[in-house]
């Protein structure tokens, strides 16, 4: 089994490095990653995971290197618009807002996915209540109908699972299946287990760099991660 790196594909990262201050998150880091897949980017707490994502939905700056979108060079948001859609954190929702009133910011086709969304995880208290007395549960069942109801080519799901009780778990693993068959998904988690039944590649993000491994590898997927988890030697 061979790391993928740097073949031509829907979404591109030439390699970049990214800095805070003097601490250096990610060095050279090259992807390739085509359409029609889902990638799971899995790795420990405060690895760079979402860093990388935020990167690729052009929400992070780079120091050096370039991120391109079909042939676009991305250097922020606007870059993206109507091509990636982010599952990002709860901070983006208002806690003075109901559900329903964060669907205001759908258009009409968008609206009727995700009242589709909503049927589908059965979950019709979300419209009415306020967000701020929603479970951590709702809160993410919401931002999954806000991101998938954008019917992008590009969905990035950043820790979709945290709080996802098991029958919406099962829920959601059965939603990403269906939506990679026409889409670009990327996941990230720091569990593998949550991931590796439904992802086609597996990204490991450790030390500042990302190895990509094929879920049909004939590796230990879980023994290797154990190895980089705790800075064990490992051979490819």
């Amino acid at each position: 089994p061979q790391q993928r790196r740097g073949s031509a594909g829907s979404r591109e990262c030439d390699s970049f490095c990214l800095r805070y201050g003097n601490n250096e998150v990610l060095k050279n880091v090259t992807l390739s990653i085509d359409k029609g897949k889902l990638i799971s980017f899995v790795g420990p707490n405060g690895a760079g995971k979402s860093t990388l994502l935020k990167i690729i939905a052009g929400m992070a700056p780079v120091d050096e290197g370039t991120v391109h979108l079909a042939g676009t060079k991305v250097s922020n948001t606007f870059d993206v618009v109507g091509k990636v859609s982010f599952f990002l954190n709860d901070t983006i929702l208002v806690d003075g807002l109901s559900g329903e009133e964060h669907l205001l910011l759908l258009n009409e086709t968008q609206l009727q996915k995700a009242y589709e969304l909503l049927a589908y995880y059965a979950v019709p208290e979300i419209l009415k209540k306020k967000v701020g007395n929603y479970s951590l549960g709702m809160r993410q069942l919401l931002l999954i109908v806000l991101a998938v109801s954008l019917d992008t080519p590009i969905i990035i799901f950043d820790e979709v699972m945290n709080g996802l009780d098991p029958i919406n778990r099962r829920k959601t693993i059965q939603l990403m299946k269906k939506l990679k068959k026409t889409k670009l998904v990327l996941v990230s988690s720091h569990q593998l287990y949550d991931v590796r039944d439904i992802s086609d590649r597996i990204a490991f993000v450790y030390d500042k760099k990302v190895e990509i491994y094929s879920n049909k590898s004939e590796l230990d997927l879980n023994q290797l991660y154990e190895n980089l988890i705790e800075g064990g030697a490992h051979e490819i």
